[in-house]
């Protein structure tokens, strides 16, 4: 009787006198073969056997890597990993860019276990943009599948993933009179808020008609300025 892996947990592989067996994955196996007289008495005899493997792994991503999302808005990636070697093998994962970016990103799992030689499996890559997030601010992320069979077997891909843009502007008065008297100066002051998630360059068209009587006071606010996200500026009328 012939055990050709005492580790796992099979005692008898093969009974016969010139057996063949494949073993699927690389390392140090202990063999023992057992032999057996017509009275029932028995002889052992072991060796170990190490077997080399040739690691490999291809990676790919759908969507040639790129996708568009809003901030607060989820989308994903499908990543397949291939088993380029000649054995079962366990492919790692992992992702590296901006520490900031990176963060978005989710794996599925970071690890790919007992691949068979030849074997496929699809990996979800969930991205999710967080709140504040600016058109800017994207950057590629790099997806590493490495062999365990052979570190130095790697493939990359990278994805990127582009911040929808959204302009958005909120306008509100700080002061507004309630009423005037004919000839009766009085300052208006509006406050101009980025609520989008890109500069916005804000200027006032000179006034004609019936609101010429309003006029941007450029003694105490710009013609025009640039607001980034988050920011705001006051224009001051009279």
């Amino acid at each position: 009787a012939w055990d050709f892996d005492s580790a796992n947990g099979i005692q008898e592989d093969f009974t016969g006198i010139a057996p063949t067996y494949t073993y699927t994955k690389g390392g140090t196996y202990l063999v023992t073969l057992t032999i057996y007289d017509a009275l029932g008495q028995s002889g052992v005899d072991t060796l170990f056997v190490e077997v080399l493997q040739a690691g490999g792994v291809r990676l790919a991503v759908d969507s040639e890597g790129t996708k568009e999302v809003a901030p607060e808005q989820s989308s994903s990636y499908l990543l397949t990993v291939t088993n380029t070697g000649d054995g079962t093998d366990t492919i790692a994962l992992s992702l590296t860019g901006d520490p900031d970016v990176v963060g978005w990103y989710n794996l599925e799992t970071r690890q790919v276990a007992n691949l068979e030689a030849g074997g496929v499996r699809i990996i979800r890559l969930s991205v999710t943009v967080p709140r504040g997030a600016l058109v800017d601010q994207a950057s590629e992320v790099v997806v590493t599948a490495t062999s365990a069979a052979d570190t130095t077997k790697q493939a990359s891909v990278s994805v990127l993933t582009a911040v929808k843009e959204i302009l958005r502007i909120e306008v509100s008065f700080v002061s507004f009179p309630t009423g005037m008297k004919a000839g009766e100066a009085v300052e208006v002051t509006v406050h101009i808020l980025n609520s989008g998630n890109r500069d916005v360059r804000v200027f006032f068209a000179e006034l004609t008609g019936d609101s010429a009587w309003l006029s941007l006071d450029t003694t105490k606010s710009p013609s025009q300025a640039t607001i980034r996200p988050g920011k705001s500026q006051d224009f001051t009328f009279d």
